[in-house]
Parts: structure tokens; sequence; C-alpha cells
């Protein structure tokens, strides 16, 4: 499946800006080579410094105006936590994958993940960012009633993004009843005034679910 989503339409009354406040920025130091340029971007090499981005971003870190690249294939060993997760805590960078592969990617949306109003996949939240030649695959379940929220394969929740060159190979199983008040994609949950460009889903979305697409 090939798409370009412009804008996509969602209930502005619904959505995390509306009911969450700005963003903040807070200094969280993280172990990544490189320093932040787009001429010299952080490079991430490691699980661990994969989940130092997602541990700096949802302490408050937006890293708005720097780049990442990932420099090697990384295959994750435990459940994840995404890379931000709603609009006090975006992820506001650049993250070109070059390619690379991150594999064995485990969301398990149990009541502690999904009991508040957020985003989640590999990133949970972007805002005016951009996520790039990065191909996820991996597993997305939910057994626990949650509130309203956003899943994802690449992003959760996309705000004047750009998500070009991605491919998501996941299979989603969402055993959760209360999932009709939840947005589902193999790419984004949801977009709103972004661009999703070349980007392939591969995989399968099963159970209690209205709003969902293959892309977004």
């Amino acid at each position: 499946i090939k798409a370009k989503v412009g804008s996509a339409a969602a209930d502005e009354s619904n959505t995390p800006d509306a009911l969450l406040g700005d963003a903040v920025q807070v200094n969280v130091s993280a172990s990544f080579d490189g320093s932040g340029t787009e001429e010299n971007p952080y490079i991430i090499t490691t699980e661990a410094q994969l989940r130092s981005l997602a541990a700096s971003v949802n302490a408050g870190s937006t890293f708005s105006g720097e780049f990442f690249t990932l420099g090697s294939d990384i295959s994750l060993t435990s459940a994840w936590t995404a890379i931000g997760s709603y609009s006090a805590h975006p992820f506001k960078g650049s993250f070109d994958g070059q390619g690379h592969k991150i594999t064995d990617l485990n969301l398990a949306l149990d009541g502690t993940v999904n009991s508040t109003v957020e985003g989640t996949g590999l990133f949970g939240y972007a805002d005016g960012a951009t996520i790039k030649n990065l191909t996820v695959s991996g597993t997305v379940a939910s057994t626990d009633e949650g509130s309203w929220s956003y899943i994802g394969g690449i992003v959760g929740f996309a705000r004047d993004s750009l998500i070009s060159g991605c491919s998501g190979s996941l299979d989603f199983a969402l055993s959760d009843s209360n999932l009709y008040q939840h947005y589902v994609g193999g790419i984004a949950g949801c977009a709103v005034d972004s661009d999703i460009v070349d980007c392939v889903f591969e995989g399968s979305i099963s159970g209690y679910v209205v709003r969902c697409g293959g892309i977004a």
C-alpha cells in the first residue's frame, strides 16, 4: 500500500493538543554520538541509545531543530515505551533511519500505557517532526480497557510532520472492546496537517477497531 496524506481530519476537541498544555523544553543528557546538526547528526546504533532518546523526549526534551540518524539495525529486547506520548512531550526533531530496521517492536497496551489520552507507536507524538527511511516490525496488542488514544506502527499521532519512505511490518491484535474510541493505522494512528509519502504497510489489524487504515 502506498499513500500520500496531505491533511487528515480529526476531532480537534478530542486531540491531545486540546486536552493538554504546551510542550516544555528541559535538558536531559543522552549518550549520542554527533552534535545534532544536519551536518553532524546524533547517531544511534544501539538499543540503549534508542531508549535514551525515548526517555529524553518523555522527560520533556523535544529536540526541536535537531537531527538523528540510525546507524545500524536494532532489535528490541523488551516491551517498548514510545518516543513522546502526547502534546506536552512531543518529538520535534528529524529522525532518518537511513534504510535501517528496528525489529521486535513490542507494544503491550495495558492499563499503564493506555489509561490516558496519548499516542503510541515507535514514536508516540510527533509535532513538526520528520521521520524517514525507516522500517519497523513487531506486534501491537491491547487487552485492557482504556481511554481515547492513537496507535500507529511508526507514530501514534503526527501534527505538522513529514513521514517519508517508511515501512511497517506489524501485527495489531486489539481485543480491548473500547477500541472503537481509538484511531489505528499501520503507519500513523492519526495525521493532522501532515504528509505521509512513499510509505508501505505490510501486516494485519484485527479486533475491536472502527477508525483504522492501512496507512493512517
